[in-house]
């Protein structure tokens, strides 16, 4: 049965204040979202703690690929994509997602900017690897190409670092996000003084002079290492709703849920598959099935409505 992941498919709403929220929902139309859902059932839901280090959709994405032994801030996101690549390391080495982004400094606080924000392209991401490589290499962390903006990187000290999720830390102080906390051991002294040091180098580098927002620091996350019989299994990661979940726009949300509603959704009903919806710290798995006739009957008198299904209460409510 093929797996989707949706991060972000969840909006966080305490319960008093939905009825408008439902409202727009219930004009919105996404007819195969809606058939999907009436043919699924809820086989189980999750909900980190409020503090956990790692985001909903990256312990979902991880048990999904069949990662075990999981712990929170050592979800080996990096290793999983490493190995995809056909990257190998030794045993006791580890692996982490090395992120160019933009810290802002802002009435005392320093606020993790969202890397896509920066808008990369291929040529400043190359340059900017072929120059700090040799940085991370003084201290044992060699450096991989993966996605623009987004290098993997293999060390001793990422085996068993934890690092709380980019997605966990954006638009937020990063104060209580920091590798290691109030009191960071040798590890996490390594990789904070590595972005000290990157945050001096990138101030005056040339490959800020024209931008508008700079790149000057990075954030490292996904550590951990896999297991030598770890075999991956196939997900599918839909990230289209992330961008207006960030910035807090629901009908943007709306909206791009209109868009995926034509595309992944009406394939979803042609086949057996497994959906994972996703809020910031829970997550619900969906599966379908051949409803029976009570399924079908209890349905037509009383529909599980799309909010039911996508709004998820404050774990305070």
């Amino acid at each position: 049965m093929l797996t989707t992941v949706l991060p972000f498919s969840l909006w966080l709403l305490p319960a008093a204040e939905r009825k408008p929220y439902a409202a727009q929902m219930a004009q919105t139309a996404l007819p195969h979202l809606s058939q999907w859902l009436a043919q699924a059932r809820c086989v189980s839901q999750h909900r980190l703690p409020e503090t956990a280090l790692t985001s909903a959709h990256e312990w979902a994405l991880a048990q999904a690929q069949g990662a075990s032994g999981l712990q929170d801030g050592l979800l080996p996101s990096a290793a999983l994509a490493a190995q995809t690549l056909g990257l190998t390391s030794a045993p006791d080495e580890g692996w982490a997602i090395l992120s160019l982004c933009h810290w802002q400094v802002s009435n005392g606080q320093v606020i993790l900017g969202d890397p896509q924000q920066l808008l990369l392209d291929e040529a400043t991401d190359a340059q900017l690897f072929a120059a700090m490589q040799p940085f991370f290499a003084e201290d044992g962390v060699s450096l991989f190409p993966w996605r623009t903006g987004h290098w993997l990187a293999k060390s001793k000290t990422f085996v068993n670092l934890p690092t709380a999720s980019l997605e966990r830390v954006l638009g937020r102080n990063i104060n209580a996000w920091l590798i290691g906390g109030e009191h960071p051991n040798a590890q996490a002294q390594l990789v904070r003084r590595l972005q000290n040091e990157m945050q001096m180098w990138l101030y005056t580098h040339q490959v800020n002079a024209q931008r508008a927002v700079s790149i000057n620091s990075f954030w490292l996350h996904g550590t951990g290492s896999l297991s030598t019989n770890a075999t991956p299994q196939p997900v599918v990661l839909q990230e289209a709703l992330r961008e207006s979940a960030l910035q807090h726009d629901f009908l943007a949300w709306l909206e791009a849920w209109k868009q995926l509603d034509g595309s992944e959704f009406f394939a979803a009903l042609q086949s057996p598959k497994r959906l994972i919806l996703c809020g910031e710290d829970a997550f619900h798995v969906y599966e379908s099935f051949t409803p029976s006739w009570w399924h079908k009957l209890r349905q037509r008198w009383s529909p599980n409505t799309l909010d039911q299904a996508l709004f998820i209460s404050p774990q305070e409510d």
